[in-house]
């Protein structure tokens, strides 16, 4: 045969064009595996939550990434209701949970369980008759609680079930809502306050919230930032324990 009709030689290109074609592809499968594994923690093990109110401070404080423990209370199928097992939330918790009013996602203090009376007075709350023990606190402790708040904020530790906590009052606030009566937590329901105890809306206002809209349980600030302080690292608060 004449040389001149054999066919051309493979172009040197081709090789390469296979390798990054092979490349993408690996890519591909590697940034689908991430965001499955991400979308399965964030479902059924762990999800952090973006703070933009102040309604816990002092404990979280507007600008806080919270780290929610969504084992803590039920271990679920991802994507589905179907528990491996269940354990009921504790006075004291910090719960995340589904708000009663419009289902949006909110992080509050378990103050009373199911069978539990609770009444406040003047601010004291009193859990099955007894009032709950309160320990005024220095405001120089609480550098990080909201500015609008601090020349007039009062802070106190509050004892629930031997679980100390800090919380926080403000003198005048207009949305106070310091006097309720006795009320028994039904089965299945749970009363929930923020630490804020004037500016937050609560079991005062929503009623109890049903064990099955609980979420998670708050654990640590994972990060902060300062929202109006353009965005400032608060590096003090990063992976701080929620008590």
């Amino acid at each position: 045969m004449d040389r001149s009709e054999e066919p051309p030689p493979e172009p040197l290109t081709k090789p390469k064009k296979k390798f990054l074609s092979f490349e993408w592809k690996a890519w591909q499968i590697g940034i689908i595996v991430f965001f499955t594994t991400t979308l399965v923690v964030r479902s059924s093990i762990l999800d952090w939550s973006w703070i933009p109110s102040d309604s816990m401070s002092p404990t979280i404080v507007e600008g806080d990434i919270i780290l929610n423990n969504k084992m803590a209370y039920d271990f679920r199928v991802p994507f589905t209701s179907w528990r491996f097992y269940r354990n009921d939330p504790q006075r004291g918790d910090i719960a995340s949970f589904r708000s009663p009013e419009n289902n949006m996602g909110l992080i509050k203090r378990v103050i009373g369980i199911p069978g539990d009376t609770v009444s406040m007075k003047h601010g004291v709350i009193f859990l099955n008759g007894e009032p709950m023990s309160y320990h005024p606190l220095p405001r120089e402790l609480f550098q990080d609680a909201p500015p609008r708040f601090f020349d007039h904020a009062q802070f106190w530790e509050e004892l629930l079930d031997d679980k100390p906590h800090n919380i926080m009052f403000i003198p005048g606030a207009p949305l106070i809502l310091r006097n309720i009566p006795d009320i028994t937590v039904p089965k299945g329901h749970y009363f929930m306050l923020g630490d804020n105890r004037d500016f937050s809306r609560d079991s005062r206002m929503y009623g109890f919230v049903k064990r099955d809209q609980f979420t998670g349980q708050a654990t640590s600030v994972l990060f902060s930032f300062g929202l109006k302080d353009k965005f400032e690292p608060r590096v003090d608060r990063f992976f701080h324990a929620l008590r």
